[in-house]
């Protein structure tokens, strides 16, 4: 293995382009010859998700379908970077998708982009509502939003009344297509969030039926509004204990049991879960 390590280092310094790698892929396939890994294998595993069960088992039982599912309209998963926000949330899209739910993933990009966020998912929700309901009036009363240009850009290039014509359509497209099959709406990193996309999904979680629509928000700090109607739960994580951490680091280094002190030690190192 260490002669495969100096090939791999001759191989990054060579001042030729024709002597150095071709590609990262290229490299990988030296450094793992002979050592049992096949060039398609991850160097580092994901790690096992453990812990959360309280947690995990809140959210599920209000997801649309789900015999409490009309008693809210977002889930707000809060705590500090590090804590397992998105490794939770990840946890229940897996279950959620089992049961054949659609799920929209709008990711927080902290760019300012006006409706960059939302913009990315009214695609992906317009093939749903044809595949799932073949509703092709709905998607030509929406079509102009859907497709429009005026977003996508640096900045936004309509009318101050376009942007609040644009932010209603896109939470009615929301409403709407909750009618035809449930949602779920996954919000990771929702403090990154422009302006306008937060506006469209706090409306659309205000006037969509319950139990049709549910938004699965992660952050920082739990800030997600929906008008004051009352249907928030709140999960904030707190940290996992030293065991936990232990048991998630085993299933990545693969060296058995490395006990509750080292998880804690850590834990403590990482400022959160590793």
């Amino acid at each position: 293995q260490f002669r495969n390590i100096l090939q791999v280092i001759r191989g990054l310094l060579q001042r030729e382009a024709a002597q150095r790698f071709s590609s990262a892929g290229e490299a990988k396939r030296v450094f793992f010859a002979s050592s049992g890994y096949t060039p398609d294998q991850e160097f580092v595993p994901k790690p096992v998700f453990v812990g959360r069960e309280k947690e995990l088992h809140a959210i599920t039982s209000v997801l649309p379908g789900s015999g409490e599912g009309n008693s809210y309209s977002a889930v707000v998963v809060s705590g500090p970077e590090g804590i397992g926000k998105t490794a939770l949330i990840e946890e229940v899209v897996q279950r959620v998708r089992a049961h054949d739910i659609p799920v929209l993933g709008v990711g927080g990009v902290s760019s300012g982009i006006p409706f960059e966020a939302i913009a990315t998912v009214l695609p992906v929700l317009r093939a749903e509502v044809m595949s799932r309901a073949g509703k092709t009036q709905l998607i030509a009363e929406y079509s102009e939003i859907i497709e429009s240009r005026s977003f996508g850009g640096s900045t936004w290039v309509g009318s101050v009344h376009e942007r609040e014509r644009f932010i209603e359509g896109m939470a009615r497209f929301l409403v709407e297509s909750a009618c035809l099959f449930p949602i779920v709406v996954v919000v990771d990193d929702a403090d990154g969030l422009d302006r306008e996309s937060r506006e469209v999904l706090r409306i659309a979680a205000r006037d969509a039926n319950r139990g049709r629509i549910l938004f699965l928000v992660a952050e920082r700090e739990p800030a997600f509004k929906i008008g004051g109607i009352g249907a928030l739960l709140q999960i904030p994580l707190g940290e996992l204990d030293g065991l936990r951490v232990a048991q998630m680091a085993s299933s990545v280094v693969d060296i058995g049991d490395l006990g509750e002190a080292i998880g804690r030690k850590l834990f403590e190192h990482y400022g959160g879960v590793p």
